[in-house]
């Protein structure tokens, strides 16, 4: 009698786990479906759309050293994250940060979907920009700072330059933070306004 196969066991042990350092616990009785695409590799963005359950780190994958902040962003109408003792729902367009040295758990009770960028702890001091205050915190979507962000995903996404004051808000792959514009891409009055965080 032929062992009948597991495909979320498979796709867990085969993909997640050993590919991407993540693992996902589905929920209960859930059809399963999972798309993970690097939209732009080089800046280390990914768009996840996944069935009802939880992505998570554990012990064990946090032995991988990788000590990035990731930026999470919600494309879903709920999204529950879990992380260093806090939790925190994530509506539409809103976001918040993590770190990938700490475990942590993003999911919902419905198919949900997230864009994450992730950023060096190096980059991050390079730039000047102090991301610890925006750990486990909501980042209002309509905020001006959120929407800056979002206007320079989606623009690296579709691969063209958008332009602000003659600078371009995408210069190079090399030296541009997949959420921080290039200063001066925005008036210095909008700059100030935006979260530390997010300033470089």
């Amino acid at each position: 009698m032929a062992v009948q196969s597991d495909p979320i066991r498979e796709w867990r042990e085969r993909y997640a786990r050993s590919c991407l350092n993540v693992d996902f616990e589905p929920l209960a009785g859930a059809p399963f479906h999972a798309s993970l695409i690097p939209t732009f590799p080089e800046l280390r963005l990914v768009r996840a759309e996944l069935s009802p359950g939880s992505v998570f780190r554990d012990d064990e994958l946090l032995r991988d050293g990788n000590d990035s902040l990731e930026v999470i962003v919600a494309q879903s109408p709920e999204l529950n994250i879990t992380h260093q003792g806090r939790e925190v729902r994530l509506a539409p367009g809103d976001a918040t940060i993590m770190r990938a040295s700490a475990t942590g758990r993003v999911g919902s009770r419905e198919s949900f979907g997230f864009l994450e960028a992730v950023i060096s702890s190096a980059e991050w001091e390079e730039r000047g920009a102090r991301p610890e205050e925006g750990l486990m915190q909501r980042l209002w979507g309509k905020s001006e700072a959120m929407q800056l962000l979002r206007l320079y995903i989606g623009s690296v996404e579709k691969g063209f330059t958008a332009s602000v004051d003659d600078r371009s808000i995408i210069r190079s792959t090399s030296s541009t933070s997949p959420c921080l514009p290039p200063q001066p891409a925005v008036p210095s009055a909008r700059v100030a306004r935006a979260p530390s965080w997010l300033r470089a």
